[in-house]
Protein backbone atom coordinates (compact mmCIF):
# COMPACT_ATOMS: atom_id res chain seq x y z
CA UNK A 1 0.00 0.00 0.00
CA UNK A 2 2.31 2.60 1.37
CA UNK A 3 5.75 2.05 2.32
CA UNK A 4 6.22 4.96 4.30
CA UNK A 5 4.22 3.23 7.39
CA UNK A 6 5.57 2.54 10.09
CA UNK A 7 6.31 -1.30 11.78
CA UNK A 8 4.46 -3.37 12.78
CA UNK A 9 7.16 -3.56 16.29
CA UNK A 10 6.04 0.33 16.79
CA UNK A 11 2.28 0.53 16.20
CA UNK A 12 0.37 -2.50 17.26
CA UNK A 13 -2.95 -3.72 16.59
CA UNK A 14 -5.54 -4.25 19.33
CA UNK A 15 -8.65 -6.17 17.71
CA UNK A 16 -12.22 -5.50 19.41
CA UNK A 17 -15.48 -7.79 18.39
CA UNK A 18 -18.11 -5.10 17.42
CA UNK A 19 -20.95 -4.45 20.00
CA UNK A 20 -23.82 -7.29 20.16
CA UNK A 21 -21.43 -9.83 17.95
CA UNK A 22 -20.17 -12.85 18.74
CA UNK A 23 -16.46 -14.16 17.73
CA UNK A 24 -17.92 -16.89 15.23
CA UNK A 25 -19.97 -13.77 13.21
CA UNK A 26 -16.03 -12.46 12.68
CA UNK A 27 -17.64 -8.79 12.42
CA UNK A 28 -14.17 -7.25 14.24
CA UNK A 29 -12.60 -3.72 14.58
CA UNK A 30 -9.07 -2.61 15.36
CA UNK A 31 -7.23 0.38 17.51
CA UNK A 32 -4.07 1.02 17.39
CA UNK A 33 -1.11 1.19 20.06
CA UNK A 34 1.58 3.36 19.62
CA UNK A 35 0.75 5.42 17.00
CA UNK A 36 0.25 9.01 18.94
CA UNK A 37 3.98 8.40 19.31
CA UNK A 38 3.81 9.38 15.22
CA UNK A 39 0.79 11.36 14.80
CA UNK A 40 -0.38 12.54 17.76
CA UNK A 41 -3.31 10.22 18.27
CA UNK A 42 -4.03 6.61 17.72
CA UNK A 43 -6.53 5.18 15.38
CA UNK A 44 -9.61 3.34 15.50
CA UNK A 45 -11.14 1.12 12.24
CA UNK A 46 -14.71 0.67 12.74
CA UNK A 47 -15.64 -3.17 13.19
CA UNK A 48 -17.36 -4.30 9.70
CA UNK A 49 -16.72 -7.74 8.08
CA UNK A 50 -13.37 -6.80 7.04
CA UNK A 51 -11.23 -8.80 8.74
CA UNK A 52 -8.87 -6.77 11.28
CA UNK A 53 -5.97 -7.59 9.52
CA UNK A 54 -6.57 -6.24 6.84
CA UNK A 55 -8.26 -2.94 8.85
CA UNK A 56 -4.95 -2.93 10.81
CA UNK A 57 -3.25 -2.56 7.35
CA UNK A 58 -5.35 0.62 6.29
CA UNK A 59 -4.46 2.05 9.89
CA UNK A 60 -0.79 1.92 8.61
CA UNK A 61 -1.37 3.42 5.73
CA UNK A 62 -3.41 6.22 7.12
CA UNK A 63 -0.18 7.07 9.26
CA UNK A 64 2.34 6.28 7.08
CA UNK A 65 0.84 9.49 4.92
CA UNK A 66 0.53 11.24 7.81
CA UNK A 67 4.54 10.60 8.05
CA UNK A 68 5.50 10.95 5.06
CA UNK A 69 8.49 13.54 3.81
CA UNK A 70 5.67 15.32 2.31
CA UNK A 71 2.86 14.24 4.69
CA UNK A 72 -0.60 14.50 3.96
CA UNK A 73 -3.23 14.14 6.98
CA UNK A 74 -6.10 13.33 5.66
CA UNK A 75 -8.65 16.37 6.70
CA UNK A 76 -12.05 15.30 8.81
CA UNK A 77 -14.64 13.85 6.95
CA UNK A 78 -12.30 12.89 3.26
CA UNK A 79 -11.79 9.77 1.97
CA UNK A 80 -8.94 7.65 1.25
CA UNK A 81 -8.30 4.17 -1.22
CA UNK A 82 -6.06 2.29 -3.14
CA UNK A 83 -5.38 3.39 -6.81
CA UNK A 84 -7.18 0.62 -7.99
CA UNK A 85 -10.60 1.57 -6.48
CA UNK A 86 -10.63 -1.42 -3.97
CA UNK A 87 -11.25 -0.05 -0.77
CA UNK A 88 -11.93 3.09 0.35
CA UNK A 89 -11.98 4.47 4.23
CA UNK A 90 -13.89 7.69 5.49
CA UNK A 91 -11.84 9.39 8.11
CA UNK A 92 -13.29 11.03 11.39
CA UNK A 93 -11.20 13.49 13.46
CA UNK A 94 -13.79 12.67 16.38
CA UNK A 95 -13.71 9.84 17.99
CA UNK A 96 -13.97 7.60 20.94
CA UNK A 97 -10.49 8.09 22.84
CA UNK A 98 -8.28 4.92 24.08
CA UNK A 99 -8.31 3.92 27.26
CA UNK A 100 -4.89 3.10 28.51
CA UNK A 101 -4.01 2.88 32.35
CA UNK A 102 -6.72 5.47 33.13
CA UNK A 103 -5.41 7.83 30.73
CA UNK A 104 -7.78 8.92 27.91
CA UNK A 105 -5.38 8.62 24.03
CA UNK A 106 -7.57 10.70 21.39
CA UNK A 107 -8.08 8.79 18.00
CA UNK A 108 -8.52 9.17 14.59
CA UNK A 109 -11.44 7.20 13.48
CA UNK A 110 -11.64 5.31 10.30
CA UNK A 111 -15.02 4.03 8.35
CA UNK A 112 -14.94 1.15 6.46
CA UNK A 113 -16.90 2.49 3.23
CA UNK A 114 -15.85 0.18 0.71
CA UNK A 115 -14.11 -3.41 0.14
CA UNK A 116 -14.39 -5.19 -2.71
CA UNK A 117 -12.75 -8.34 -1.87
CA UNK A 118 -15.36 -8.98 1.18
CA UNK A 119 -18.39 -7.44 -0.62
CA UNK A 120 -18.45 -4.40 1.44
CA UNK A 121 -20.35 -1.67 0.20
CA UNK A 122 -21.67 0.82 2.32
CA UNK A 123 -24.41 3.39 1.40
CA UNK A 124 -22.54 6.29 1.94
CA UNK A 125 -19.68 5.05 -0.80
CA UNK A 126 -19.75 7.71 -3.41
CA UNK A 127 -19.17 5.63 -6.74
CA UNK A 128 -16.79 6.85 -9.18
CA UNK A 129 -19.37 7.73 -12.17
CA UNK A 130 -19.67 11.54 -10.18
CA UNK A 131 -16.11 12.38 -10.56
CA UNK A 132 -15.54 16.03 -11.02
CA UNK A 133 -13.30 17.81 -12.75
CA UNK A 134 -11.96 20.24 -10.81
CA UNK A 135 -9.71 22.13 -13.57
CA UNK A 136 -13.70 23.11 -15.20
CA UNK A 137 -16.25 21.72 -12.84
CA UNK A 138 -19.43 20.23 -14.06
CA UNK A 139 -22.32 22.53 -13.15
CA UNK A 140 -24.84 19.32 -13.69
CA UNK A 141 -22.81 17.45 -11.12
CA UNK A 142 -22.34 20.44 -8.30
CA UNK A 143 -23.08 23.94 -8.11
CA UNK A 144 -20.01 26.34 -7.42
CA UNK A 145 -20.98 30.44 -7.68
CA UNK A 146 -19.37 33.33 -6.83
CA UNK A 147 -16.62 33.68 -4.20
CA UNK A 148 -17.78 30.62 -2.65
CA UNK A 149 -17.45 28.49 -5.18
CA UNK A 150 -13.70 29.86 -6.80
CA UNK A 151 -12.46 29.63 -2.78
CA UNK A 152 -13.85 26.04 -2.65
CA UNK A 153 -12.20 24.88 -6.42
CA UNK A 154 -8.87 26.84 -4.63
CA UNK A 155 -8.29 24.40 -2.00
CA UNK A 156 -9.33 21.39 -4.03
CA UNK A 157 -6.53 22.23 -6.08
CA UNK A 158 -4.33 22.97 -3.26
CA UNK A 159 -5.11 19.31 -1.75
CA UNK A 160 -4.32 17.71 -5.03
CA UNK A 161 -0.77 19.08 -5.12
CA UNK A 162 -0.48 17.90 -1.67
CA UNK A 163 -1.44 14.12 -2.25
CA UNK A 164 0.73 14.45 -5.24
CA UNK A 165 3.69 15.48 -3.26
CA UNK A 166 2.93 12.45 -0.99
CA UNK A 167 2.51 9.70 -3.67
CA UNK A 168 -1.04 9.66 -4.52
CA UNK A 169 -3.90 11.59 -6.24
CA UNK A 170 -7.07 13.86 -5.06
CA UNK A 171 -10.62 13.49 -6.60
CA UNK A 172 -13.93 14.97 -5.83
CA UNK A 173 -17.08 13.30 -6.52
CA UNK A 174 -20.87 14.24 -6.67
CA UNK A 175 -23.35 12.15 -5.70
CA UNK A 176 -26.70 12.65 -7.11
CA UNK A 177 -29.59 10.83 -5.65
CA UNK A 178 -32.15 8.57 -8.60
CA UNK A 179 -35.08 10.59 -9.68
CA UNK A 180 -35.56 14.56 -10.78
CA UNK A 181 -31.74 14.88 -10.57
CA UNK A 182 -31.88 16.81 -7.15
CA UNK A 183 -28.51 17.00 -5.44
CA UNK A 184 -27.63 15.10 -2.35
CA UNK A 185 -28.14 15.64 1.42
CA UNK A 186 -25.14 17.69 2.26
CA UNK A 187 -22.68 15.87 5.24
CA UNK A 188 -20.79 16.86 7.77
CA UNK A 189 -17.37 17.79 6.34
CA UNK A 190 -18.79 17.65 2.45
CA UNK A 191 -19.06 21.46 1.22
CA UNK A 192 -20.21 24.29 2.06
CA UNK A 193 -23.74 26.81 0.83
CA UNK A 194 -25.28 29.49 2.01
CA UNK A 195 -22.08 31.37 1.96
CA UNK A 196 -22.33 35.20 1.53
CA UNK A 197 -21.05 35.83 -2.12
CA UNK A 198 -21.70 32.68 -3.19
CA UNK A 199 -22.66 28.72 -2.79
CA UNK A 200 -21.20 25.47 -3.16
CA UNK A 201 -24.08 22.66 -3.51
CA UNK A 202 -23.79 18.91 -3.90
CA UNK A 203 -22.55 16.05 -1.94
CA UNK A 204 -19.34 15.98 -2.11
CA UNK A 205 -16.74 13.13 -1.84
CA UNK A 206 -13.08 13.91 -1.50
CA UNK A 207 -11.04 11.19 -1.94
CA UNK A 208 -6.94 10.47 -1.70
CA UNK A 209 -6.03 7.66 -3.29
CA UNK A 210 -2.91 5.89 -2.30
CA UNK A 211 0.11 4.52 -4.99
CA UNK A 212 2.54 2.54 -4.36
CA UNK A 213 5.30 4.38 -3.11
CA UNK A 214 8.63 3.03 -4.20
CA UNK A 215 11.42 5.43 -3.14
Amino acid sequence: MCDASPHPLHVHPLPFRGPGTTQDQGIAGVVTFGAAAFIGREVRVRPTQVPWTEAYQAALVFIGLAMHENGYLIPDGDTFGDASHSFCYRVHHAAEPFCNAGAQIPCYELEPLLNKQHGLQSPDYVTRDRIINIDAPQPEYVKLTGQAGRETVAEWKARRLLAERAGGSFEVKAKVEAGGGAFGKRRSGDGASGAKGGSVAGWLAKTFNVRGNKE
